[in-house]
């Protein structure tokens, strides 16, 4: 997804751009995580209608490749809500015939069926997914540099006040969301966020992007010789613009990392070390040398470990049964099960937890909604029809990366 390198337009476009993406993300993050459907409708609506403009009005170049594999990840979706008969369903899908016989009393009443066996979960996730596709693609069209950094700016801005938030969320309001909601799994919240997991989730995805800008500004001063004429000079430039920014940066950098220990979220923690591998061995060492950036990630590492508590971590890590990968290896079987059940068209899209009540072996006494494997459940739900087609989308998408890094270098 290609941002145009120069594109002038008016001062009040990047701003406008970064309002409505605070405005988005902010909403999504702190409405509970957008877990209810009085939150997810909403930043359904408005990331429907940001896509449309970006669209519409935007100049940059679409991301053609891209945009034709979302659609085909749709055009699967789509497939598994079609109806069928219940003969041919018996045919084509015996396992969704056969759940369907069992869990669904007007199934052979009204004569027909979906592959999906929860038709009303799957559009849903559909919707969700149609919306988020538009978003993306129509921010590629629509950013340029400066809007594109506006927005990055503003994200890093929630992730800090969240972090904050996460960090001081027991001392403030115990075990309820701002004081007075409790999730109703009885699951351990987290700042706005009612599983520590998900608050985990989003710093990861957050945590990469604030590095980057501080990495970003301090390499740009670095061009720009403020680093060549001694200590006076470079504590002047941590008065300009590009030092302020890149202390911003990097004290949210900081505090994320601090806040990502503190969930004790062990593939949270995993997933962010990966993120940072995969930028050490990729696109960072483009801007800067490699020694650098490798100690710039144990610098955050190690501040996160103090922070917290090298023996907490230490605990937490020690606990974990490595026999069972923490309690994921058997709900993993059972996702495979699933998925080989239901092989090749899938369970339908967000229909993981309605095939647990059949098929569920692991936790006895709690109903699983995920497979906490969002490759494995993606398998389990659309099979070969979904599988396929999300691969196909991964790829161009990094390949996509890969080639925006290789035409940028370490330029602006």
């Amino acid at each position: 997804m290609r941002v145009p390198r120069s594109r002038s337009e008016p001062d009040w476009v990047p701003r406008a751009i970064q309002l409505a993406v605070g405005i988005l993300v902010g909403w999504g993050a702190f409405a509970f995580g957008a877990v209810y459907p009085w939150a997810y409708r909403p930043l359904l609506a408005g990331s429907v209608a940001m896509g449309l403009v970006g669209l519409i009005v935007g100049r940059g170049r679409l991301p053609g490749a891209f945009a034709v594999m979302l659609g085909l990840v749709a055009t699967g979706v789509l497939v598994q809500l079609v109806p069928v008969s219940v003969a041919v369903l018996q045919r084509v899908a015996p396992a969704t015939h056969a759940f369907l016989l069992d869990y669904d009393p007007g199934y052979l009443f009204r004569g027909e069926g979906h592959l999906s066996i929860n038709p009303e979960a799957t559009r849903r996730g559909l919707a969700l997914f149609v919306a988020d596709g538009l978003l993306a693609v129509g921010l590629a069209r629509l950013l340029s540099r400066r809007s594109a950094r506006a927005a990055a700016g503003v994200i890093v801005v929630i992730g800090a006040a969240l972090a904050l938030l996460g960090l001081s969320h027991e001392l403030l309001f115990g075990e309820k969301i701002y004081g007075f909601w409790k999730p109703l799994q009885g699951r351990s919240p987290m700042g706005p966020f009612v599983n520590r997991n998900h608050f985990a989730g989003w710093m990861t995805m957050v945590l990469p992007l604030a590095t980057a800008m501080c990495i970003g500004h301090v390499e740009k001063g670095k061009a720009a010789g403020a680093f060549d004429r001694g200590f006076r000079t470079r504590v002047l430039w941590l008065a300009s613009r590009d030092g302020a920014a890149a202390l911003t940066a990097g004290f949210a950098a900081i505090v994320m990392a601090v806040s990502l220990a503190y969930s004790m979220s062990r593939s949270g923690m995993l997933a962010t070390a990966l993120a940072g591998l995969i930028l050490l061995m990729g696109p960072l060492h483009r801007v800067m040398e490699r020694p650098r950036a490798l100690l710039l990630a144990l610098v955050l590492a190690g501040v996160a470990c103090v922070v917290v508590g090298p023996e907490v971590l230490g605990q937490r890590w020690a606990s974990t049964d490595l026999q069972t990968l923490g309690g994921r290896w058997p709900i993993w079987k059972d996702a495979w099960h699933i998925a080989a059940t239901f092989f090749p068209f899938g369970s339908g899209l967000n229909g993981f937890g309605t095939a647990t009540l059949a098929y569920q072996q692991s936790v006895p006494g709690l109903h699983l909604a995920q497979a906490h494997n969002d490759y494995l459940q993606i398998v389990a739900e659309g099979g070969l029809l979904l599988g396929v087609p999300v691969a196909a989308t991964f790829w161009v998408f990094v390949q996509t990366v890969r080639r925006r890094f290789r035409h940028e270098g370490g330029r602006g």
